[in-house]
């Protein structure tokens, strides 16, 4: 069935973004700021443009396209760039919720404790399986229209302006994070994603030019609601980056994944509310992540695509490299990344690359518990574990015929040995 209306779309991409980078890169850059944002609507309609014949339920998402064009190690890459960018992205959030919840009761001092408390409830529901609903999501999304549309300005939250209309294109890529949803929809009409672009540059640009205005500060109920997004989007993309850390890996390896995430950006919203980072110093990692995972995904659309939706994305993966450097020094974290993957592979196989030694050893531990489970052969709970995890069951003796290797491989014993 075809995924029909530019909502889902929309949905995924506008998001907390709208809510703050609007007022703030006005206030920092001033009226060419605007240039900045307008760069992203040509390079997101051309991207979208390159995706969409890929798009379905077995695309394998922007990993999965960009292993197909370019090997193992450029999708493990793209899978640690959303991981990085996402969790360190949590602490922005996190900070801006704490700043509208500081702005709602009318009390600065709470920033930091809401901000914390924020993360520690979405790492909580991360690592038990919570999901956000769907109507949620789309109830989020007028309400997120509404406050860009007031140009709510959280306090506390002024950073440092540096860098002209290229560095507001570098910074803003955060709130246009969602354009590689594209691949999750089901043959997404062309009509249906310039529709879903076209909403999204009013969104963004209507927040921009009403931010010109110097709309004052909106009353206590919209800081508010936009304290609500702010949680119910840090819920969603820790939960999400839980999910894409544990993978397939050993039950419980998901709670260890959300608790570290939701350390990593506490991290990071101490670092901000100490003044030790800039707000801006901080957006820039996971705006460096989503540049590369843009430009990766449109390179991979422009290698397996044809004609029209080949040219398409290589001019989207052109630009997406030319901001790149605007990003500051962290525009170099990606290519560190693809080295370290690179490294990887070469050196241990195609496993290696996504198995670093902090997986491993949360493997071990999770596969640890799950092997106490597994002691009595006649409970359905070890035969389920011994169809999931048959290196654990060898290990417990429930089948026959198997034993493990010293290196922790299974192998299979010849039939006469004792």
């Amino acid at each position: 069935m075809r995924t029909r209306g530019p909502v889902p779309l929309t949905t995924a991409v506008v998001g907390v973004g709208a809510l703050f980078l609007p007022a703030l890169t006005v206030e920092a850059f001033g009226a060419v700021s605007v240039a900045g944002w307008l760069v992203h609507l040509p390079a997101g309609l051309l991207l979208v443009l390159a995706l969409a014949p890929h798009a379905g339920p077995s695309s394998g998402g922007p990993a999965g396209l960009t292993g197909a064009a370019f090997g193992a190690p450029a999708a493990a890459a793209v899978r640690w760039w959303y991981l990085i960018g996402v969790t360190v992205g949590q602490a922005v959030v996190a900070a801006v919720g704490g700043a509208f919840v500081a702005q709602a009761v009318g009390r600065p001092t709470v920033t930091l404790p809401a901000a914390l408390l924020i993360l520690v409830l979405a790492a909580g529901l991360g690592a038990v399986r919570a999901e956000v609903p769907v109507r949620w999501s789309r109830l989020a999304l007028p309400v997120t229209v509404g406050c860009a549309a007031l140009a709510v300005r959280p306090a506390d939250l002024a950073p440092v302006a540096d860098g002209g209309w290229p560095r507001t294109a570098a910074l803003v890529v955060f709130a246009f994070v969602g354009w590689e949803a594209t691949l999750r929809l089901d043959r997404p009409r062309t009509r249906t994603v310039v529709a879903a672009v076209l909403l999204v540059g009013l969104v963004y640009l209507g927040g921009v030019l009403l931010a010109l205005a110097e709309v004052p500060q909106p009353p206590r109920p919209i800081a508010a609601a936009g304290a609500a997004v702010c949680v119910l989007a840090c819920v969603r993309n820790l939960s999400a980056t839980a999910g894409l850390f544990a993978g397939d890996r050993p039950p419980g390896t998901r709670a260890y994944a959300a608790v570290v995430a939701g350390t990593v950006a506490a991290v990071g919203v101490v670092l901000l509310a100490t003044r030790h980072t800039d707000l801006f110093d901080l957006l820039s990692v996971p705006a460096a992540m989503g540049l590369a995972v843009f430009a990766s995904t449109a390179a991979a659309a422009a290698v397996l695509g044809t004609g029209a939706r080949r040219i398409a994305g290589a001019v989207a993966a052109l630009i997406y490299v030319s901001i790149l450097p605007f990003a500051g020094p962290a525009g170099i974290a990606p290519l560190v990344v693809l080295a370290a993957c690179t490294v990887a592979h070469l050196r241990g196989g195609s496993h290696a690359v996504d198995q670093s030694r902090f997986i491993r050893r949360l493997s071990r531990r999770c596969r640890g518990r799950s092997r106490d489970r597994v002691r009595d052969p006649g409970s359905a709970t070890a035969l389920d574990a011994a169809r999931d995890h048959p290196g654990d069951a060898a290990g417990a003796g429930l089948v026959p015929g198997l034993r493990r290797s010293g290196r922790g491989r299974d192998r299979r014993t010849d039939a006469g040995a004792g």
